[in-house]
C-alpha cells in the first residue's frame, strides 16, 4: 500500500514563510507580498512554490510579464507539476493570448487528469471563443470531481447568460447563494439578473426564511438589508438598517448603506442626520459628499446634486465629469444624472485602489 511522503524539513520552512506572507498580502496588499517574496527569493529560497506565489502576486497586479517569467521558473524548477502550467494558462487568459492560453491548460491537465482548476482554465478558453457547448462539458467534468466547486457553477451561468438562457443561469447563482450565501460576487450576480427578470422578491423570500432562522445574525441581516434596497424594497431596508442601529455601533459601511436606503425610500430628514454621523474623517468626506448630491437630486435640485458631487470628487483627488459628457447632457437633470453616475463609479475605483495599497 502506498503511502504519502513527509515534506522535508526545508519544504516546512518555505511554506511557514509563504503562510507569513499570505498574511502580509491580507492585511497589507499584494504589493508589499511582492516585496516579501523577492526578499524571499533573494535569500536562497529557490522553489517553485515560492516563484508560483511570486507570480500569482505579480498577476493581481497586471504584471503579466513579470509573472509570466516568475511562472515559466516555477516550471522550469519542478516541470511535472500541473500548477506552473495553470497559472501560465491564467496570466495568458487574463492577456486575451487565447493560444498561448489553451496550451497552458492543456498542458496542466496532461500532467494531472483531475485538475479541476485546469479544466475550468480550459472552459474559460472555450467561453473566450465561443464555444459555449465544449465550455459546458468541461465545467460539468469539474463538477463530476467536485460538486462544490464555487466557480464552476459560476462560469455554467456566464455560459448560460452568452446562450441567451437567463433561467438556467439565475438556477447556477442560486445553487451557489443557496449553500454559500457569503460567496458576495454569485449573490450580487443572482440578485441583477432576478432583478432585470423582475423577480427580485424570490432572492427577498430566500434570504428572509435564512434571517428567520437567526434573526439575531448580524451578518445575515446585513445581508438582507444590502439586497432588499437592490431589488427596490427600500422599506424593508430601512426596517433591518434601523435595527442593526439599535443594536449598537453600526459599521461605518452600514450608516452609508442606511443613509443610501433613507434616500431611496424619501426619508430625506433622517438621511441627513445619517450622514452627520458619519463624522469629519477625510476619507469619509467624499462619499458624505455624493450622499448629499443624492439628496438634492432627489428633492428635484439639480444644481446642487451638480455641486455636491463636484465636491465630492474635489475631495476624493479624482477627476471632473469628462467635458464632452458636460457638453452631451440635455438640460441640468440629466447633467446632474451624469454626475451621479460619473461620482459613484470615480469614488468606488479611488476606495478600491486605497484599499488595495493600505
Amino acid at each position: 500500500m502506498a503511502t504519502s511522503m513527509k515534506p522535508r524539513p526545508e519544504q516546512l520552512g518555505i511554506r511557514s514563510k509563504l503562510g507569513e506572507i499570505r498574511e502580509i498580502e491580507r492585511k497589507q496588499g499584494p504589493a508589499a507580498a511582492e516585496r516579501a517574496l523577492v526578499a524571499m527569493l533573494r535569500e536562497g529560497e529557490q522553489s517553485h512554490t515560492a516563484f508560483l506565489a511570486l507570480a500569482r502576486v505579480l498577476m493581481k497586479q497586471q504584471k503579466y510579464e513579470d509573472a509570466t517569467r516568475a511562472a515559466t521558473k516555477a516550471k522550469a524548477l519542478a516541470p511535472l507539476e500541473a500548477d506552473s502550467s495553470t497559472l501560465l494558462g491564467l496570466i495568458a487568459l487574463r492577456q486575451k493570448d487565447i493560444d498561448a492560453a489553451a496550451a497552458g491548460f492543456a498542458d496542466a491537465i496532461r500532467l494531472d487528469p483531475n485538475s479541476t482548476r485546469a479544466y475550468l482554465g480550459a472552459a474559460a478558453v472555450k467561453l473566450e471563443t465561443g464555444q459555449y457547448e465544449e465550455a459546458v462539458a468541461l465545467c460539468e467534468r469539474c463538477l463530476s470531481m467536485d460538486p462544490s466547486m464555487e466557480q464552476a457553477h459560476e462560469m455554467l451561468a456566464r455560459i448560460r447568460l452568452k446562450q441567451g438562457e437567463k433561467g438556467a443561469a439565475a438556477d447556477e447563482l442560486k445553487s451557489i447563494v443557496m449553500r454559500n450565501p457569503d460567496n458576495k460576487k454569485a449573490l450580487k450576480a443572482y440578485v441583477r439578473l432576478m432583478r432585470e427578470e423582475d423577480r427580485g422578491d424570490e432572492v427577498l423570500e430566500m434570504l428572509e426564511a435564512d434571517l428567520q432562522a437567526s434573526p439575531d445574525d448580524r451578518k445575515k441581516t446585513e445581508r438582507y438589508a444590502r439586497v432588499a434596497a437592490r431589488v427596490g424594497r427600500t422599506d424593508a431596508a430601512v426596517q433591518q438598517y434601523e435595527k442593526m442601529a439599535e443594536a449598537g455601533s453600526p459599521r461605518v459601511a452600514d450608516k452609508v448603506r442606511y443613509a443610501m436606503a433613507l434616500i431611496q425610500a424619501g426619508e430625506m430628514v433622517k438621511a441627513r442626520v445619517m450622514i452627520d454621523q458619519l463624522g469629519q474623517k477625510k476619507v469619509l468626506r467624499p462619499i458624505a459628499a455624493k450622499l448629499l448630491g443624492d439628496i438634492a437630486l432627489a428633492e428635484g435640485d439639480a444644481a446642487g446634486a451638480v455641486q455636491a458631487y463636484t465636491r465630492a470628487c474635489t475631495a476624493a483627488r479624482v477627476p471632473m465629469l469628462d467635458p464632452d459628457e458636460v457638453t452631451a447632457a440635455e438640460g441640468i437633470e440629466d447633467l446632474a444624472k451624469r454626475w451621479r453616475a460619473h461620482t459613484q463609479e470615480s469614488i468606488g475605483a479611488a476606495l478600491r485602489q486605497r484599499r488595495a495599497a493600505s
